[in-house]
């Protein structure tokens, strides 16, 4: 029943993105600033804010579109050309792009102290995790392995843009205060989203173990 599971999450995934991007829609209009940045005050109207943040918007959409087939199997071995530029343009989008604006926005993040270091702590381990990710395929030996285990924890943060307006719906429903939602919902979503990757990655650890257990060794 895998093809199941990755079915639903195939879903899951396409409904958060089209959530995301159906939230970013009012950014891009024309005379409209959005209640998020309108919540900005005096940072908002700052042009190097603005930029900043629409470059990261831009990045984010980008960088979650391009890993929608990443994790198909089927890809990788029929159109491994189509994989690696999928690949290509997910780094950079989150390297060049969203990491770094990213920091810059958890300045003025809500939320105080807290909601502040939790941005930066995302923006910190998106970039690390994808820069581990990039480098195993850049060393002599192309460990995949290592590649696979730290692209899986690079998309479970990038994705914690999902997850977030989902617990920040789903606490505003059941009549959670603002600022408590917010900082919940952030802090959830990275920690929930960190344990489901390496959840991941220890389940694709213990299979690849057992499978080379289960494979005749030649003499």
């Amino acid at each position: 029943m895998s093809w199941v599971r990755h079915g639903l999450a195939w879903v899951l995934l396409v409904a958060g993105l089209l959530l995301i991007l159906g939230n970013s829609v009012d950014y891009f209009r024309f005379g409209d600033s959005g209640g998020f940045i309108e919540e900005k005050g005096r940072a908002g109207r700052q042009p190097v804010w603005l930029a900043v943040f629409f470059l990261h918007v831009s990045g984010g959409l980008l960088g979650l579109s391009a890993s929608l087939l990443q994790f198909s199997r089927r890809l990788l071995r029929s159109i491994p050309s189509l994989h690696r530029w999928l690949g290509r343009i997910y780094v950079y989008s989150v390297l060049g792009v969203v990491g770094p604006t990213g920091l810059y926005l958890a300045l003025f993040a809500k939320g105080g102290f807290w909601g502040r270091a939790g941005f930066l702590l995302l923006g910190i381990l998106t970039m690390h995790f994808t820069l581990q990710g990039f480098v195993a395929l850049r060393r002599g030996g192309r460990d995949m392995t290592r590649h696979f285990e730290f692209m899986i924890r690079s998309f479970a943060m990038l994705a914690s843009a999902i997850t977030f307006r989902i617990g920040h719906l789903g606490f505003h429903l059941l009549g959670v205060d603002d600022r408590t939602n917010y900082l919940v919902s952030l802090w959830l979503s990275i920690l929930g989203n960190a344990a489901v990757a390496e959840a991941v990655v220890l389940r694709l650890r213990s299979r690849f173990t057992l499978s080379t257990e289960l494979t005749p060794q030649s003499s």
